[in-house]
């Protein structure tokens, strides 16, 4: 694979998982890609299929986003609504390999109730997703339609009962539509028993679900078994020819107390559409009483028992079946998305590239050189970045407001009747037959906004792996910091640039990594390499220090701010000290370059190695990060503006 796809790949993950989290509203899940045959929800991780080419068919890339789409949906439904233990208890207790038992309809070769019970609990999740989640329908049907059910040939509907009658259950299930050229036979009895098979996609529970699917198949199974009998066809091996066949092995769906909640959700408004219709099919049936007869359980043989309260509700009869949607405008959609996520991927690759650049320190006549590599953050977890976020949201929205205001026009006051200031000669007259000699205007001249900048550089050294207060790593209080900085440069608009660095003791090579190295707004990449830093090796604090600075030197801006993110372990090479860094900051300050230390960490050795190199400008991170920061600006501006 080239490294353009590679990074297609890893930016069209990244982009999906950001959607369905912010489309569902749910951050209780993470997303890879997988090569199985089809896509599966372990508990934890939704996989989808990546490479979705079929022998005799491939697809555009628009449409491989909208499959990528539909397969994200199915599995949230899943994840959502079903709960994969009770499916698999159910195929072992209803499944068998005895011929008798098939002849007398109490159990069925495994791989049918398997395909009736997955392509009824389909059809029960998709429905449920139209109605909680509107949005998914179209990207599920053409999933349906164009993968995991295509049309058989026209040429071969009603050769065989079996095989009609499968695909016609399978597109029923799915709400998909009906195919001209099905056996007569199999019409018949598809819609004999159709609205048995409508009852199992309103159930409010799993296990309901699949024992009226049960139903449906024990209906069913004489003729459907008589015509398997006269095809000379080997019922174990009979498949209903779908994509979509659920992968129970790998698949581990949702709680029951999820389940539960989520699916009474579905209830409820199902109630209140059929309530506000006043049909006279609607029923609200307790499935406790339901079972019960003359005091005694109603005993269903080899069945399961539910395990939730359920609620039954039948839908009327379908009055119209559905047709195939013309999928030209979702396609069309579809390729602006494709165009978006090869811009970013360009993006990516440029900034991956690996450049060298030569660093020059000259501090006290001392020439201080060396050459660092920089490259972009290959670890990325955007997930982490605004998990981030949001813990930290109160520090974020104090210190943006802080920014706000302390960057603000000083608007001009004037102040009238003063006895000094500016002689106002049309008020004399107060001074010479009043008395009054408050006739003088005074002046406070005010300033315009002021344009900043922030520019952050953060230590990634092996140290960062110590325990800060002892539940988290400083590492993870540097990431923090770096959002909450970030966060807020980017709500209020100020241009703000980020970078990483980490050396090489074994080749003496200095990395620095580009987290966000241009001004413009906070994208989903800067966000994922925030979030997926780590401890890396060394640290050479004198040649980032520098970088960073050169980074600011040549901006325009009146205000530039600095920060250098450590825990007060830097690591100095021949010539340099603490008094190197310390030199350099003064330097900096006198060039109109304000350098400012975020201490992260609990030693006081380390607090005081900052203050010794940093000054007074030396702000602790959780201590109060947007007071102390809003303090330090303050005297900032102060000087600046002359004040």
């Amino acid at each position: 694979m080239s490294s353009l796809n590679v990074k297609l790949k890893e930016v069209k993950g990244r982009r999906l998982h950001r959607y369905l989290r912010k489309k569902f509203k749910r951050r209780d899940f993470e997303f890879d890609w997988t090569d199985f045959s089809t896509a599966y929800f372990d508990g934890k991780t939704i996989f989808v299929k990546y490479d979705v080419h079929k022998p005799n068919k491939l697809f555009s890339e628009a449409e491989i986003h909208i499959l990528h789409l539909g397969f994200a949906y199915h599995e949230m439904g899943h994840k959502l609504y079903d709960i994969v233990s009770d499916f698999k208890d159910w195929i072992l207790s209803n499944s068998s390999e005895d011929k008798v038992e098939w002849e007398k309809n109490t159990k069925w070769p495994k791989n049918i109730v398997q395909t009736w019970g997955n392509l009824a609990l389909d059809g029960r999740l998709e429905r449920f997703l139209r109605i909680d989640y509107p949005f998914t329908i179209d990207e599920i049907d053409y999933l349906n339609y164009e993968w995991a059910y295509p049309p058989s040939p026209e040429e071969r509907r009603g050769e065989s009962k079996v095989k009609d009658f499968l695909e016609m259950y399978g597109r029923r299930c799915l709400e998909m539509e009906d195919l001209e050229g099905w056996h007569s036979d199999v019409v018949s009895l598809m819609d004999q028993y159709q609205p048995l098979l409508d009852e199992s996609f309103t159930q409010a529970s799993t296990i309901n679900c699949l024992n009226k699917s049960k139903e449906h198949l024990t209906a069913v199974w004489p003729t459907f078994y008589q015509w398997i009998q006269e095809e000379e066809q080997e019922p174990a091996s009979i498949s209903s020819n779908t994509s979509k066949e659920a992968d129970l092995e790998n698949s581990e769906w949702a709680t029951s107390d999820e389940v539960k909640n989520n699916v009474q959700q579905i209830m409820d408004k199902l109630k209140d559409m059929f309530n506000s219709a006043e049909s006279p099919h609607n029923e609200s049936i307790d499935n406790d009483d339901n079972n019960i007869e003359d005091g005694k359980e109603d005993a269903l043989e080899d069945d399961l028992k539910p395990n939730e309260n359920t609620i039954q509700i039948i839908f009327p009869e379908n009055i119209q079946p559905r047709t195939k949607p013309d999928f030209k405008r979702l396609i069309a959609n579809s390729e602006k998305e494709v165009e978006n996520t090869h811009q970013q991927a360009h993006e990516e690759l440029k900034e991956d590239e690996i450049l060298e650049s030569t660093i020059a320190v000259m501090i006290n006549d001392i020439s201080i050189n060396d050459t660092v590599k920089e490259c972009s953050y290959d670890h990325k977890n955007e997930a982490v970045f605004d998990e981030m976020v949001i813990s930290n949201r109160r520090q974020i929205f104090a210190l943006e407001k802080a920014l706000q205001i302390i960057l603000a026009p000083i608007p001009e006051i004037r102040t009238k009747n003063q006895k000094r200031g500016r002689l106002r000669p049309q008020f004399v007259w107060r001074a010479i037959y009043c008395e009054d000699d408050n006739i003088r205007t005074k002046i406070n001249r005010g300033s315009p906004k002021e344009d900043a900048s922030i520019s952050l550089m953060v230590d990634i050294s092996y140290s960062t792996t110590s325990m800060c207060g002892g539940q988290k790593q400083v590492i993870t209080e540097m990431k923090e910091a770096l959002s909450v900085v970030l966060s807020a440069a980017h709500n209020i608009k100020l241009p703000s640039k980020a970078f990483a660095f980490t050396s090489d003791f074994t080749t003496n090579d200095t990395f620095i990594y580009h987290l966000k190295p241009h001004d413009h707004l906070l994208k989903p990449q800067h966000k994922g390499a925030i979030g997926g830093l780590r401890p890396e090796m060394g640290n050479r604090d004198v040649i980032a220090l520098q970088y960073l600075l050169n980074q600011v030197k040549d901006r325009k801006e009146s205000i530039r701010l600095a920060f250098m993110i450590s825990d007060g372990a830097p690591n100095f090479y021949e010539n340099e000290s603490e008094e190197t860094i310390k030199e350099m900051v003064k330097s900096a300050n006198e060039n109109g370059i304000d350098v400012f230390c975020i201490f992260v960490g609990n030693d006081d050795w380390g607090y005081q190695c900052a203050k010794r190199m940093y000054g007074n400008r030396v702000i602790r991170s959780k201590s109060g990060l947007a007071s102390d920061l809003k303090r330090h600006l303050i005297k900032v501006l102060s000087l600046r503006r002359g004040l």
